[in-house]
């Protein structure tokens, strides 16, 4: 019994570790959940703390980024406004400156021959209403030469009426009254279509050319003067509108007015050089002036009694071949003393007459026909025209194309030379193409590209001496043609 109870004890002895070990088997299992699910809490809270701040850092970003466009979007508009504001501003400034300044230009112009008494007190006069002066005369054209000239400084129409009518009038003339005489009377008898006055002054030169304009019935005078763009409008606007239609006025210097006539293609009749009178300026107006000057036309130099215009006269005579002078002031030796009165043709005047030949000469001297403006950046050769019956010699060329850019100092210059065989064998225009055209490929570099074009001839005659003569300037030739030769 004993031992039963022995194995009893021993058997519940086992039971009870085997339950208390089962016991112990959810509490491990549950402590490895417990840690699972601790961990997996913990990657899920991770994975959402990475995601938030992913999503709270794209939502920064985009609301970053929206606040900068918007911003930007904010600012253009404000400039925008600025800029429509500033320019309200401005347009307001504009015509208020306006206003004043055409307030104040008729405050001038009512008080300008108050204030210019004190210094030309001969300036103090009434335009005269329009008339006819010479009703009935010169009704053909008539060809400057010295007897004409003298005949009619010494007509009865001249010593009566014209004298008449311009003694002591225009008074802010500063010619004397046979200077004003002979414009006038020169006018009527050539009857030019293009006169051109190098120095406005105070216009009384100006309305003595309109005056013969508006009884020739035709021609129109453009007068360059840079110095009186405020001067000249508002006397001119005091003139009877006939006269006013005659006239077109400019303000700019010479050079300027030269290279504007040069692009627009413009010829002259008859030049009135009266601008700056030291020698550089009056000899650049004479050389500008003859190359627009269309054969056979006239250029007369004022206030030849001093030394500028008169050098410039003679310097002319001596280097532009064809050329001759009307009268004997420029072309007389200094017979008494360098600073002898000169010996006008027309008395109590400092004129000198320049008439130009009625063919363009070239001769053994290299001679330019300008610079001129073009619109293609192509050069293929050149025409002239010929005019003389009899000639033989070589025609030498250079032509030259330029392109630059404005407020660059970039340039590029092409230049073809060469020369050809002329004779008078009937051909009267000779196109010259060029062994190889200029061209340039500036423009596509910049955009503001400016292109111009140069013709230099030198005649060498078989004979020596015969100038080739042309009846105009050479012309250039941007379209295609064949290469080399004449055509």
């Amino acid at each position: 019994m004993t031992n039963v109870l022995k194995r009893l004890a021993l058997k519940g002895i086992n039971a009870a570790g085997y339950t208390l070990l089962r016991a112990g088997e959810p509490e491990a299992i549950r402590a490895e959940a417990v840690a699972n699910a601790e961990e997996r809490v913990a990657r899920i809270r991770e994975e959402a703390v990475a995601n938030a701040e992913e999503r709270v850092e794209r939502i920064r970003q985009e609301a970053v980024a929206n606040a900068e466009e918007r911003v930007e979007r904010i600012r253009k508009e404000a400039d925008e406004d600025a800029e429509m504001r500033i320019g309200a501003i401005r347009s307001e400034a504009e015509d208020d400156a306006a206003r004043r300044a055409e307030r104040n230009r008729t405050e001038t112009d009512d008080h300008v021959q108050v204030r210019d008494a004190s210094l030309y007190p001969s300036m103090v006069s009434d335009i005269r209403p329009i008339e006819h002066i010479t009703r009935g005369c010169f009704q053909d054209r008539t060809e400057a030469t010295e007897a004409s000239i003298t005949e009619y400084m010494e007509s009865e129409i001249a010593l009566g009426r014209v004298f008449n009518y311009f003694s002591e009038y225009p008074t802010q003339s500063m010619l004397s009254t046979n200077a004003r005489m002979a414009i006038f009377g020169l006018i009527r008898m050539i009857k030019p279509a293009t006169v051109v006055e190098i120095g406005t002054y105070y216009a009384g030169t100006s309305e003595v050319i309109a005056r013969a304009l508006w009884e020739n019935r035709s021609g129109v005078l453009h007068t360059v003067d840079p110095y009186g763009a405020r001067r000249c409008p508002s006397i001119l606007r005091k003139w009877p509108k006939e006269l006013r239609d005659r006239v077109r006025y400019w303000s700019e210097n010479s050079a300027a007015f030269f290279e504007r006539a040069t692009r627009d293609h413009l010829q002259f009749d008859m030049v009135f050089v009266d601008g700056n009178h030291d020698f550089e300026f009056a000899l650049f107006d004479l050389m500008a002036a003859a190359r627009l000057l269309r054969p056979g036309g006239l250029i007369i130099v004022d206030n030849c009694e001093q030394a500028g215009p008169l050098s410039a006269c003679r310097s002319f005579l001596r280097d532009m071949p064809g050329w001759e002078e009307i009268g004997r002031l420029a072309s007389s030796p200094d017979a008494d003393g360098p600073f002898a009165a000169p010996s006008t043709l027309i008395a109590d005047t400092g004129f000198a007459f320049l008439k130009g030949p009625d063919m363009v000469h070239v001769g053994e001297r290299p001679v330019s026909f300008g610079q001129v403006r073009i619109e293609r950046p192509k050069v293929t050769g050149f025409q002239i025209k010929l005019g003389a019956e009899s000639f033989a010699g070589t025609l030498h060329y250079r032509v030259l194309l330029r392109a630059f850019e404005y407020g660059t100092s970039v340039i590029e210059e092409l230049k073809s030379t060469g020369a050809v065989r002329l004779a008078s064998d009937g051909q009267r225009v000779v196109n010259q193409w060029l062994a190889e055209p200029l061209r340039t490929d500036f423009g596509y570099l910049y955009a503001n590209a400016v292109y111009t074009t140069e013709v230099e001839l030198a005649w060498t005659p078989d004979d020596g001496n015969t100038p080739l003569q042309l009846t105009k300037n050479p012309v250039i030739l941007p379209l295609a043609g064949p290469v080399g030769g004449s055509a």
